[in-house]
């Protein structure tokens, strides 16, 4: 059997709204989606994740880092003109541009960015209702940063990760321009409709006229059962284990019911200005990059 590929990539940005692209990209019939949530296998490295720090296990049992099984969750396709999957890694992982430049140097590329102080939060309090960060205030997370960075941790760099102008510039070097698409967390929510129709032209498939509403997605908050949060905090290995073995239907299913009546912590003003005014420079340089105003997120 001929090794397929795919022709589109949606690189990142976690916690910016990928969930919702891959649910609305999956309804359509003209393109087939990677059947594995996040398959990761342009962040790996010599057929591994190289990554340290709370949730590698899980990251290292999720993705497919070898090119056969790879290739081989795309058997799939039936004739769809876009073959794509998402992995938000790609985006901030070192080298990922190289390998993807090097294996497909014709794949379209998608990215949708939030504002880096509210992705950095939304990831923060993920991490923790997952069991995966492990201290409880952002600010000290962040004073972390630079030691998780160094020891080569795998999640838990909420700034570094919100660093878009520098994790981009080596797709526009790599790739034409015309091979990059790239949307804004806002777009999605004031014009979901615009957003899909553009993307749909830029992979070169036909408008999708049922869109519907935008469903609530991979929700950001604390689970309200105490019980149940307990339980969801400290069973992360055990679930990572278990996932190839339950259908991503039934997880799908089981996480929306777990998640519904999910709180979100309140975010204050002052530390959304302090992350804010860390990711000034890099927000300035990717209003060059872009050629778009972000002056909103400042």
């Amino acid at each position: 059997m001929t090794n397929v590929w795919p022709n589109f990539l949606v690189i990142g940005s976690g916690r910016s709204g990928t969930t919702t692209l891959h649910h609305f990209l999956l309804r359509h019939p003209d393109i087939f989606m990677c059947p594995v949530n996040e398959p990761n296998f342009f962040a790996a490295a010599d057929g591994s994740l190289a990554l340290t720090g709370p949730g590698r296990e899980w990251l290292q049992r999720t993705s497919l880092c070898d090119a056969e099984a790879y290739c081989r969750s795309f058997a799939g396709v039936r004739g769809e003109h876009a073959i794509g999957e998402v992995s938000p890694r790609y985006m901030a992982t070192a080298g990922a541009a190289a390998r993807i430049a090097a294996t497909l140097p014709e794949v379209k590329l998608i990215a949708i960015l939030r504002q880096p102080a509210e992705r950095a939060f939304s990831a923060f309090v993920s991490l923790r209702r997952d069991g995966i960060e492990p201290l409880a205030d952002l600010r000290a997370a962040i004073a972390d940063e630079s030691r998780r960075i160094a020891a080569g941790w795998g999640l838990g760099c909420y700034v570094e990760a919100g660093r878009y102008a520098m994790h981009l510039e080596p797709y526009f070097r790599l790739f034409p321009r015309d091979q990059i698409r790239i949307y804004l967390y806002e777009d999605l929510q004031t014009d979901v409709e615009g957003l899909f129709a553009d993307l749909f032209r830029f992979l070169g498939v036909a408008p999708n006229p049922s869109l519907g509403e935008v469903p609530q997605l991979n929700t950001t908050g604390e689970i309200k059962n105490p019980v149940l949060r307990m339980v969801w905090r400290h069973t992360h290995g055990l679930r990572a284990r278990v996932r190839r073995y339950v259908p991503a239907s039934l997880r799908d299913r089981a996480f929306e019911l777990l998640t519904r009546t999910a709180v979100k912590p309140a975010f204050s003003p002052e530390l959304r200005a302090e992350i804010t005014e860390l990711s000034r420079p890099d927000i300035e340089r990717l209003q060059g990059l872009l050629d778009r105003d972000l002056s909103h997120w400042l």
